[in-house]
């Protein structure tokens, strides 16, 4: 499965997850594979699954309770980091630092995310918990989403 894995993306195995986790908790991954981009993610998951091997989503670690072995893959969301404004609209993949593309729009005049300056973690992160504070949250200022759950690529308006 290892030397499968390798040929579509990044891969370590045994990894420290000190790097991986903003709590800088540590514990071991049998593997890790680092993707850059839908078309890996979706290799790597139809690997996984012909190997009945479980596996887990990590972005930047934030808010994770890392255990002290964990025996399936971790996907490290190595890219999905561009963010695009245009049109009043912004397009944020789900890798981006929620805290720092809020201190960006917010620098340049715009409002909505401002609220979200100070909250670390990932765009994907945010969405799926609906991170927010000071009276408002993601779900107040997300237009829509492409979500993608393993198996299906879905739209959510």
């Amino acid at each position: 499965m290892i030397e499968e894995l390798s040929k579509i993306c990044k891969i370590q195995t045994e990894v420290d997850l000190t790097l991986y986790n903003t709590f800088k908790l540590h514990g071991v991954a049998y593997a890790m594979c680092f993707i850059n981009d839908i078309k890996e993610l979706i290799s790597v998951l139809d690997i996984l699954k012909k190997y009945k091997t479980k596996w887990f989503v990590i972005g930047n670690g934030s808010n994770i309770i890392i255990p002290d072995y964990y025996d399936g893959v971790i996907i490290k969301l190595a890219g999905f980091n561009k963010s695009i404004l245009t049109d009043n609209i912004l397009y944020v993949e789900a890798n981006c630092m929620l805290n720092k593309i809020a201190t960006k729009v917010t620098l340049q005049g715009y409002e909505g995310l401002d609220f979200a300056c100070g909250i670390p973690g990932t765009i994907g992160g945010s969405i799926y918990g609906n991170a927010g504070c000071y009276g408002s949250d993601i779900s107040k200022v997300l237009i829509s989403a492409i979500i993608f759950d393993g198996k299906k690529i879905m739209y959510m308006i």
